[in-house]
């Protein structure tokens, strides 16, 4: 019975790259990071055209929550529901792709920013974390009116267990969200004002940055960058 659970929430081969939410996702952190990478460089200019406007350092703090979520999710499930594959897979060159995949770039998000850096997940970035994922949801089904063919197949609505698996998987969501958003909780609070090992040249900059120009992006330990209310709030 395990293995006829498995097959039925095992990926479809014949997904296109763009169904699938593990190849969403890693093209949402290349989005992160990109705009990320963006925004450091004009922390560099200390000028009025350097400063972020409030709907850009909304998005750049969102594009953050999605992707501290998301690889968590993308992570848990794929170890517990469809490793089957890897463990039967022979080509070794497949197995560290799919380790890749599935864990490194959780390690990249969770111990770089989130130990490294000073990113803040605000709880109202919930809905928006619940809505893209609902959408994504959407797609799925767009696929199969389309392919005839499930993405995923827990996706598929016309089984029993849609019954539990689509609570479910709403139910991991708001809760990874609410675990990862209370790890950057603890991290605030047991290195209240500074990042953990904010150099204190970067420190003092960072600390200008506020207090002059507070809409302008702050410098983040790992390289990447905040506002500087992002960087020194909490």
């Amino acid at each position: 019975m395990g293995m006829h659970f498995v097959d039925n929430v095992g990926a479809s081969k014949d997904a296109g790259y763009f169904f699938y939410f593990t190849n969403l996702n890693h093209i949402g952190l290349i989005i992160y990071l990109i705009y990320t990478l963006h925004i450091t460089y004009k922390s560099f200019n200390w000028t009025a055209s350097s400063t972020v406007s409030p709907f850009f350092s909304t998005l750049h703090s969102l594009l953050y929550s999605w992707n501290a979520v998301f690889h968590f999710i993308v992570t848990a499930v794929y170890w517990a529901l469809l490793s089957d594959r890897f463990f039967k897979q022979t080509n070794q060159l497949a197995r560290f792709f799919s380790v890749a995949q599935h864990g490194i770039t959780l390690l990249y998000v969770w111990f770089v920013e989130l130990a490294l850096g000073y990113m803040t997940i605000n709880p109202w970035a919930l809905l928006p974390v619940v809505i893209l994922f609902a959408l994504y949801a959407a797609w799925g089904i767009l696929y199969y009116f389309w392919d005839g063919t499930w993405v995923y197949g827990f996706l598929d609505y016309t089984r029993p267990s849609a019954a539990y698996m689509y609570p479910g998987i709403a139910a991991a969501c708001i809760i990874s969200f609410f675990l990862i958003r209370g790890l950057h909780l603890v991290r605030n609070r047991m290195f209240k004002h500074r990042s953990l090992n904010l150099p204190p040249a970067l420190a003092a900059a960072a600390q200008y940055t506020k207090q002059a120009m507070p809409m302008t992006v702050g410098i983040t330990a790992s390289g990447s960058a905040a506002s500087g209310s992002e960087l020194l709030e909490r």
